[in-house]
């Protein structure tokens, strides 16, 4: 099961938001089974 999910007051807009729930639920996957990745794991804005 891979969930996303993103609670952080530092985007602006829904775009921005889904666009880092997007990569960490693609880093999960990328890093194996049964995984959380927190907010501070992944580099959020690019």
């Amino acid at each position: 099961m891979k969930t996303k999910i993103v609670n952080n007051p530092a985007y602006d807009n829904a775009v921005d938001i889904c666009s880092a729930a997007d990569k960490a639920l693609y880093e999960a996957k990328r890093s194996g089974r049964n995984k959380v990745i927190k907010a501070s794991e992944v580099e959020w804005k690019s």
